[in-house]
Order: C-alpha cells, then sequence, then structure tokens
C-alpha cells in the first residue's frame, strides 16, 4: 500500500518513527500519542501489515516497533545487551517502577510506574543515586550497595523493605535489581524493579490482627462454630434462627456498612439484601442444606463468593469478594476470543514439543485442522529451507527459558512454502518450571511478495523513483535508474550533490510555482502532484510531473520528500496542440456568430484577422479585396502592418512574384514555410518589406470567382499542420458567406424597394382607374334605366331581354369596381391596429346580415371570441365576406355556420365552418384570385374579389389564411391574427 492509503491517525503513529531509527516499545509510543496502550497497539499492527514498521517481541510480554530502513536493515543503534534490557523491562506491567543504574548505581531511565509510586519525575531524578529511595536506616547500613554487590556476584537480588518517596512518606516495596552485561561480560548497569507492596502488607498485619483476635473469640464460642472458622477466609457473620447477627468480623461489617450494634438486629434490618440472597438465606434454614453461589452485591460494588452452612442454632455465612477473579474470568474470556480471532497463527506445546492447541488461524494458514494437527510436533510445518542447527538452536533458546524470535520459511499442508515472523515463548508455572510452549506466526507471505513486487515496480514504473531532503533545492538521497532515461544523468551525480535537482535540473522558472503547492500539501497531510520544466543533460527542456508526499520526522517536521517523476513532454505537447485545436474551433464559432450579428463587412473582417494572427501566434494577417478588374488586391483590413498602409496599400493579382496571384491562380490554399527558399514566387513588396518569412493564404470566396483572399504571415520559419490551414479556410468561408449575404440583402433591398414602388403604382392606377370608370359606368346604366321607362311598351320581348342584360352588366361592372376600388385600398386606407373585440365585430356583422340570415333560414353560432391586435372595419369585412359566402353557398340545405377560436403561441387561428357545397382541393388556392369565380352568374352571384380581399386584409394584419374543404361536406376557412 501507499502513503496514500493511511488514515490520519496512522500517519500520525507513523511521524513518531525514524526511517531505520531506534525502535520503541508499546507504553513510550503510547504516551507521545497520549492514547492507551490498547488502541496504541492497534494502531501499530495496522502499520505493521501497512508493511510501513516492523516489529518483534521481546521478553514475556514486551514487543519494540521500528520503521525499517529502505535497504530492509534491522534499526541502528541497539546492541543486544540493549534487547536484553528491553527483556528485562518489558515483562513487567504498568504496576511496576522499572528503571536502570549505570553501573555506579545512578539512575539512567524512568517510567510511568516509577513516577507514580516513587512520586520522582524524570527530570528530577534521572542521574541521582538510587539510594536516594532507601531510609537513612538502610543507608546507614550499606543495604544500598550491598544489593548492587549481590546482583553484580549473582545476576539478580530480590529484597523487601521501606522505602522513601520524593515526598519523604515511605511505603513497603518488593525490589528486583538484575545486572546488565555486554557479550564480553563487562557489567554495564543495573535494572531496578519496584512494586508498592504496602496495601498487601497492611492487609497481612490487619489479616495477622484479625486472626489473633479470632482465636481469642474461638475459645469461647461454642464448638459448634469452631469448624466454621476453619473456613473463614474474609468476611463472616453469624445469624441466629430468626435471621438475627450474633457475630460480624470486622471485614464483614466493613463490606455490610454496620458496626459492632447491630449484634443481635435482624440482617433484613441493617443491610439491604438482595432478593437472590434473602432467599438463599431461608433456604439453607428450611432445608438445613448448605447454599454456595456467587452474586454481584451493589452497596459493596463488586462480586462476592457467598457461603451459607446452616446448623441447629441458625447459620453461618462467609464471603469473599471476587471481583478481580472475575475480572480474569473476563480478561482470560476476552484473551480466548482474540486468540481465536487474530490472523496470527498460534499454537501451544507440552515441554517435550507435542502441540496441545491451535487457533483457527493455524488452521487457516497450515491447512491443518486442530484434529490433525494436537498430538504432532511443529516439525510437520518443517520447509526444509532451515538447518538441523537452525531448530537445534531454536529449542535451546526456548527449553534455556528465552524467547525465541526470527522469520522462518515453513510448508502449508499443500506442500506450499510460507514467510512467517515467528515468536516462541516459554510459559513457566507458579514454581517457575516450564511448563508449555506458545509460538505466534505472523504470516508475511505477501508483505514479502509486496517488497519484492516493490523493487519490481521500481525497476518498471514508467519513471523516476526518489526520495530527496526538503531544502531549497530539493537534494536527493536516493533516485531509480530510470534518472538517466528521464534527465541525461547518472543517478549517482545526483545522489552524491554533483548534479542539483533544483539548481541544475528544474528550470528555474518554475522552483516558486512548485515549492508552494508542495509544502502546503504536506501542511494538510496530503499527496502532491506538480507539473514544471526541466533542462536535461542534452540542454534539452521536458515537462514532468512529479507525484509525492512528505516524509515527517518524529517531532512532526518536514524532513524528505519521496515520489516519482514522469516525463509528460509529450502529453503537453499534444494538450498545447488541443489547447490550438479548441481556440481554433471557438474562434471560428465566434466569427460566425458575429458575421450574423453585424452588417458591418469591415468590422467583420478586422475582428476575423485580428483573431487568425492571435491564434496562430502570427504577427500579420491580411484581408485583400480584388477590384472588378481583377488585376490588383487592396489591403481592406489587417493587423501587425505599418501605420497608414491599411485601406491604401495594393498587391497584383496578375503579377508572378504575387503569392496572392499565385493563390487565386489556384483552387487551394498555399502554404509558404520560407520565403527566401520558395521557387513558385517571389515576395511582394508589402511582404518583403515586412521581414515576412512564412505564411499562409487562401481564396474568399468560390475559386473560380474570388471575392479577394485571406492570408496570415510571420517573420519566423513555421510548419503549419493541416488544422492550422482547415483553420484559415473557415475564417475565409465566414467572410465569403457575410459577403454573399450581404450582397444578397443589397440585391434584396433593392427588389423590394422596386416592388414596392411597383406596387404603389399599381394601386394609384388601379384607384384611378376604378374612380375614372365610375362616372361612366353610371351614365351607361342611367341611360339605360331612361331607355327602358321611356320606351318599355314600345320594346318586344327580344329588346326587353337584352335591356336586362344590359343593366345586369352595369351592375355587375359597378360592383367590380367598388370592390376593385376596395382591394386597392387595404394597405392606405386602413386604420392603425388597436385591441380589438371579435365577438362585438361578429355580432355587428350578424346584424347587418340579420335579413339574409332571416331569409335563409341560417344558423349561426360561434365559440366566445378573443381580442386581437388590428383594424375594426377589414376585420369586420372579413367576417362578413366569410358568412356571406357560407349562405351563398349552402346548397339545398339551410346554412349552419359555426366560428371557434385557437390560440397557438402569441397569435389566434379563428375558423369558420359551414356545411355547405364544399369546394374542390384543386381550387383551394385559386379561390383567393382576384376575379377568380367557380361558378357561373347563373349559377350564384358574386363579384370574384370577396375572398381576395379577405386575403390582403389577413396579410396585411401580419397573418394567413387558408381552406380545407371536402365537395359535399362543408367547408373550414381559417385565419390568424396577433393577440392584442
Amino acid at each position: 500500500m501507499t502513503g496514500s492509503e493511511l488514515t490520519g491517525v496512522l500517519r500520525e503513529t507513523l511521524a513518531l518513527f525514524e526511517v531505520g531509527g531506534e525502535p520503541m516499545t508499546t507504553a513510550e509510543v503510547a504516551e507521545q500519542l497520549d492514547v492507551g496502550r490498547r488502541s496504541t497497539y492497534e494502531r501499530l499492527e495496522r502499520l505493521v501489515e501497512h508493511g510501513r514498521l516492523d516489529t518483534k517481541k521481546v521478553g514475556g510480554n514486551g514487543r519494540v516497533w521500528w520503521q525499517p530502513a529502505p535497504d530492509g536493515r534491522e534499526p541502528t543503534g541497539r546492541s543486544n545487551a540493549y534487547d536484553d534490557q528491553l527483556r528485562s523491562l518489558i515483562d513487567a506491567t504498568e504496576e511496576y517502577a522499572i528503571f536502570m543504574l549505570d553501573p555506579d548505581g545512578r539512575v539512567q531511565t524512568w517510567n510511568s510506574g516509577a513516577e507514580q509510586i516513587k512520586g520522582y519525575a524524570a527530570t528530577e531524578i534521572i542521574g541521582t543515586h538510587f539510594s536516594t529511595f532507601y531510609t537513612d536506616d538502610d543507608r546507614a547500613a550499606g543495604i544500598p550497595e550491598t544489593n548492587l554487590t549481590a546482583a553484580e556476584r549473582h545476576g539478580s537480588v530480590e529484597d523487601e523493605g521501606r522505602r522513601v518517596r520524593a515526598d519523604g512518606s515511605t511505603f513497603w516495596a518488593n525490589v528486583t535489581i538484575s545486572a546488565i552485561r555486554d557479550d564480553d561480560g563487562t557489567l554495564e548497569g543495573y535494572t531496578k524493579v519496584t512494586r508498592d507492596m504496602t496495601d498487601r502488607r497492611e492487609y497481612e498485619r490487619r489479616l495477622e490482627a484479625q486472626t489473633e483476635r479470632l482465636e481469642r473469640q474461638r475459645d469461647e464460642l461454642e464448638s459448634e462454630l469452631d469448624e466454621v472458622f476453619e473456613r473463614i477466609s474474609d468476611g463472616f457473620y453469624a445469624l441466629d434462627g430468626d435471621l438475627r447477627f450474633i457475630y460480624l468480623n470486622d471485614q464483614a461489617m466493613e463490606t455490610l456498612d454496620v458496626d459492632e450494634s447491630a449484634v443481635g438486629a435482624d440482617i433484613r434490618d441493617e443491610v439491604l439484601l438482595t432478593d437472590p440472597f434473602e432467599d438463599a438465606l431461608c433456604d439453607a434454614l428450611e432445608t438445613q442444606e448448605p447454599v454456595i453461589f456467587e452474586e454481584y452485591y451493589e452497596p459493596g460494588n463488586g462480586w462476592f463468593y457467598n457461603a451459607i452452612y446452616p446448623s441447629d442454632s441458625g447459620l453461618s455465612v462467609y464471603f469473599r469478594e471476587i471481583t478481580q477473579e472475575k475480572e480474569r474470568e473476563r480478561e482470560l474470556a476476552r484473551f480466548e476470543r482474540a486468540v481465536e480471532a487474530t490472523g496470527h497463527a498460534i499454537y501451544m506445546t507440552d515441554p517435550e514439543g507435542e502441540i496441545t492447541y491451535v487457533n483457527p488461524a493455524f488452521e487457516e494458514i497450515t491447512g491443518y485442522t486442530a484434529e490433525e494437527a494436537v498430538g504432532e510436533t511443529p516439525s510437520i510445518l518443517r520447509s526444509g529451507k532451515h538447518s538441523d542447527d537452525y531448530y537445534d538452536t531454536l529449542w535451546e533458546t526456548v527449553r534455556a527459558g528465552e524467547v525465541w524470535e526470527e522469520e522462518i520459511i515453513d510448508q502449508r499442508k499443500n506442500g506450499a512454502f510460507y514467510y512467517a515472523e515467528q515468536t516462541i515463548a516459554p510459559v513457566t508455572n507458579e514454581n517457575g518450571a516450564i511448563d508449555r510452549f506458545v509460538a505466534v506466526q505472523n504470516d508475511i507471505t505477501e508483505r514479502k511478495e509486496r517488497k519484492r513486487q516493490l523493487s519490481t515496480l521500481i525497476d518498471n514504473v514508467p519513471g523516476m523513483v526518489y526520495r530527496c531532503r526538503n531544502e531549497p533545492d530539493w537534494p536527493m538521497e536516493f533516485v531509480s535508474d530510470a534518472c538517466r532515461d528521464l534527465t541525461g544523468y547518472d543517478p549517482e551525480t545526483l545522489e552524491s550533490g554533483a548534479v542539483s535537482w533544483g539548481a541544475d535540473v528544474m528550470v528555474h522558472e518554475d522552483h516558486e510555482h512548485v515549492a508552494e503547492p508542495i509544502q502546503e500539501a504536506v501542511a494538510n497531510g496530503e499527496p502532491f502532484s506538480v507539473t514544471y520544466q526541466i533542462r536535461t543533460a542534452d540542454d534539452e527542456i521536458r515537462w514532468v510531473r512529479d507525484y509525492g508526499r512528505g516524509v515527517l520526522d518524529d517531532e512532526g517536521n518536514f524532513v524528505d520528500i519521496e515520489g516519482i517523476i514522469a516525463d509528460i513532454t509529450g502529453q503537453k505537447e499534444r494538450e498545447r496542440e488541443l489547447e490550438r485545436r479548441a481556440d481554433q474551433q471557438q474562434t471560428v464559432a465566434d466569427l460566425g456568430q458575429f458575421a450574423l450579428e453585424t452588417d458591418d463587412l469591415d468590422e467583420l473582417m478586422d475582428r476575423a484577422a485580428r483573431q487568425v494572427a492571435d491564434v496562430l501566434d502570427n504577427e500579420y494577417c491580411k484581408v485583400l479585396d480584388l477590384d472588378q478588374g481583377a488585376e490588383e488586391l487592396l489591403l481592406r483590413q489587417g493587423v501587425g502592418w505599418r501605420d497608414g498602409i491599411v485601406g491604401e496599400a495594393t498587391v497584383s493579382a496578375i503579377e508572378a512574384d504575387s503569392q496572392a496571384a499565385y493563390t487565386l491562380a489556384n483552387d487551394h490554399p498555399i502554404v509558404v514555410e520560407d520565403l527566401a527558399t520558395e521557387t513558385r514566387f517571389s515576395g511582394p513588396e508589402l511582404l518583403t518589406s515586412h521581414d515576412v518569412r512564412s505564411g499562409l493564404s487562401t481564396v474568399i470566396g468560390p475559386f473560380d470567382e474570388p471575392w479577394g483572399i485571406l492570408g496570415t504571415h510571420d517573420t519566423e520559419w513555421r510548419d503549419y499542420a493541416e488544422e492550422d490551414v482547415s483553420f484559415v479556410q473557415s475564417v475565409a468561408n465566414i467572410l465569403a458567406e457575410a459577403i454573399e449575404r450581404q450582397q444578397y440583402q443589397q440585391e434584396l433591398e433593392e427588389l423590394v424597394a422596386d416592388l414596392e414602388e411597383s406596387n404603389e403604382r399599381l394601386e394609384q392606377f388601379a384607384y384611378a382607374a376604378s374612380h375614372d370608370l365610375q362616372e361612366p359606368l353610371r351614365m351607361v346604366s342611367s341611360y339605360l334605366q331612361l331607355l327602358e321607362r321611356r320606351y318599355g311598351d314600345a320594346l318586344d320581348e327580344d329588346a326587353e331581354e337584352f335591356l336586362e342584360f344590359a343593366v345586369d352588366g352595369a351592375d355587375r361592372m359597378r360592383a367590380m369596381i367598388q370592390g376593385l376600388l376596395q382591394y386597392s385600398r387595404i394597405e392606405t386606407k386602413g386604420d392603425p391596429f388597436e385591441p380589438t373585440d371579435l365577438d362585438s365585430i361578429l355580432d355587428e356583422v350578424l346584424t347587418d346580415l340579420q335579413l339574409r340570415v332571416e331569409r335563409s333560414d341560417a344558423d349561426v353560432t360561434s365559440d366566445p371570441l378573443p381580442v386581437v391586435q388590428g383594424d375594426a372595419d377589414q376585420l369586420r369585412q372579413v367576417f362578413q365576406n366569410l358568412l356571406d359566402n357560407a349562405m351563398e353557398y349552402s346548397g339545398d340545405d339551410p346554412p349552419r355556420v359555426h366560428i371557434s377560436s385557437e390560440k397557438r403561441g402569441d397569435e389566434w387561428i379563428i375558423s369558420v365552418h359551414d356545411d355547405g357545397i364544399g369546394i374542390e382541393p384543386g381550387d383551394a388556392d385559386r379561390i383567393f384570385e382576384v376575379f377568380n369565380r367557380l361558378h357561373t352568374h347563373e349559377e350564384y352571384d358574386g363579384t370574384g374579389i370577396g375572398l381576395a380581399l379577405c386575403e390582403r386584409i389577413i396579410e396585411r394584419h401580419g397573418g394567413d389564411i387558408w381552406v380545407e374543404s371536402t365537395p359535399g361536406e362543408g367547408s373550414t376557412f381559417s385565419f390568424t391574427l396577433p393577440d392584442a
């Protein structure tokens, strides 16, 4: 696992260890972290599982931890003698004062137990002679020196007696002093273990006094109590048959919180009894059988063993507190559960080496079941990878009472080898004899494999693995062989300092922006990733990405950096290329949008020239406008050119030395990498006078009908990519489309102006013609009427018919002229638009057509109609014409007409539906033409201008009118009007 996978608390714990530094005990780590030893132990175990710490057991229960050096060496600065010291010290618990003395008896170390028992802080006592802890009488008798001499001669000495605390008080102490010698037997000092035995001593004294008192009382009690007193251990009291106290010892009074005045009183009145206990007293009286049980007694805040013995005269009750035993039982149960649950293989053997117990992890790791292993010896695990001498030494060590701790290669049941950290410790009985051995195996096969893989990874990782000091120029302590490929330098030159990473390899300008994020990331307890440039041994600039993390010392100071540096030059170049392509695409999109929004071609050309030069990082860009004679191109817009020549300078469109002329003569863009070596043409004065060396140009518009040229140039040699050419072509296409759109717009505006002028003349003509025709038509009609009145009686039947035709024709001509006049005035004589209520319009129309509605027995219905924006008089004309048509073309049945409306966006659709004769689909458009009739005058009346009038009115309102019809089933005329 990598550092990034460690939690915050694990990183905090790991920071206490120096790589390859001295080992620390669990207690030392717990003291620095200020957390409990159990939590500390769990953290350290997890760091071992992560492969960040190594550990081994020393002494009976002790263990030390260290951070291994990168080369896998054992921690430095510790001798075998020191390991012996650790074993001696860690065998004790926190209830002991454990410290070391130099050969002269001066205090060298001081643990928390010593501080608690003796009252001295380490800073107060270290360097002081240990005789300080003895009484004046003992010092005068030379006991301190005698103890040291005895320990030096015999290896250790044990002593009990009064000792003095820092505040001058004394306590009864049990002391063990052990001599420490190096491999040559030279005395290096002593270990001193002291336990405060004051409470036990006082208890023994009280017990002796109590025993004396009981012995005196025993002679006075009845003989039947003699047997009971034999069983008294701690608390005792006697009850009569009515459960009244007849005797209590001191321990009973203290536990039950009563005094001697309770004698003669009922126990139930003096003591808070639990229900089970009271029941037990009664049962013993009734059955005359002893009752023995364990119970938690809340007032005494502990567990008690109770024994109730009945007799003819009452009950004898004795009890002792077993809280510690209960705790030990629970601890043992927890230990057993831990042993069962641990991932370490644990097995026990008898003194002869026969396996007596294995835990589940042993079964899982070795493949042997408990039934298969128990009764065998550990030789079933032998792999053949160790010599017989190895195993002989192992057994000699543990049988001598020492702990064996080594890595071992064992063999699973299936024949597979596995690596394990193995600790074998002897266990002694109360007599000090070894009665069994306990072995613990931590399977480190995966860790070994990870180390092997890590070594392979360092050799094959795509980058340079490194470790450097957190100093200004990042001096390298280690770099992998990939350094040669990345920088061109040998690893030794960087590790020795001959070449400085910060001063010689990193590009100086990148120092500041690299250092700050590294320091910030490490301060936040996070890994970092920074990108910067380096200069290789061949003076080549490369981009690298540095992934790493900070390494802290025991005080939490940021001292080292370790990580991987990878070459990302190719990636950077691809990123820059992608950024250029993205810039080009965005520029094309922006110019395209701007071209749609502006009518100013020169502003568009100026923007295009500037953005092309900026995106391609060129000094110049130009837009050349080809004149009508196709012989010269005007520098219409451009960027980078000398002041005053844009809008004035010209370039030949026909001369052979002109790049512009060559561009016009070809149907593809022209790319120039170096104008000085160009063979197709020589540079025109516009380019040579500006020191142009490279560039590309393309035609604006169709190659066969070009409008002009878009060109961009630079004073440096350039290799333009295909995407660059496409980009310039795209910009040229935008300009061409904008030019074509403006030309089309100009032509359209001219056409509209011509049409408006023509329509105006036509309207004037129609108005004048219709107006001027009114007078002669009235005269014709008048004379025909006069002829009919004056000579009507003299005319024969044919003459009367001819006269009737003439009058009818004149009337129809008058109606047509009036319709034409009305049609011509739709635009010129209409009222301004305003909110118009169509319901009111329809009511007015129906009032005007009331006689016709009644005469034709028409049924006209309507949904509620909206308020629209329009000319009320003209909309009234629309409704009147459509209703008049609906009644006119109703067929043989009475007309049925329905008017409805529908909202669509910001407009209304008004529909007039009838059940009349209908219209053929092919005539649906023709009926809206002026004077276009589908029926003869003999079939139906009308001028043929009513629907044309409706269409023009609706068009003036910005709407459409159409018809949907089925012959014989009716028609629906619909038109749209804007919402008010």
